[in-house]
């Protein structure tokens, strides 16, 4: 789609390294979202979960694998507020294709230690 290119030259003309992407199925996006986000319900992290598992698996899911320093994409994608973002951050990810903090555009793993498993997840597991 045209968000798409949009959205994976925007990742590219900042010079970060996107090295592969493809479309997830529609079962395996609700499995992952339910699984992933349940993870931050118990922890009171994303208290938008029944909301954000609907959006992510109302539309096109593109799984696109950032090679580098997390905390460096991470900087890039930008405050899970779009609205926020568009404020204090204007040139990153949820700024700049974000509508609110439900349509914010991207996941990105805020846990450094979970960068493994969600990229073995995505990659490895669903990509088969």
């Amino acid at each position: 789609t045209d968000f798409e290119k949009a959205f994976v030259a925007h990742i590219r003309s900042s010079g970060i390294n996107a090295e592969y992407g493809y479309r997830l199925r529609e079962g395996l996006r609700r499995a992952y979202q339910k699984q992933w986000y349940q993870r931050r319900v118990r922890g009171g992290v994303v208290t938008e979960y029944s909301q954000m598992v609907t959006e992510l698996c109302s539309g096109p899911c593109l799984a696109i694998e950032v090679v580098g320093e997390h905390k460096s994409f991470r900087e890039f994608v930008g405050p899970a507020d779009p609205e926020i973002a568009r404020h204090l951050r204007p040139t990153t990810l949820r700024a700049q294709f974000g509508k609110d903090k439900i349509f914010n555009s991207v996941h990105c793993t805020d846990l450094p230690e979970d960068v493994g498993l969600e990229t073995e997840y995505f990659f490895r597991i669903l990509s088969q």
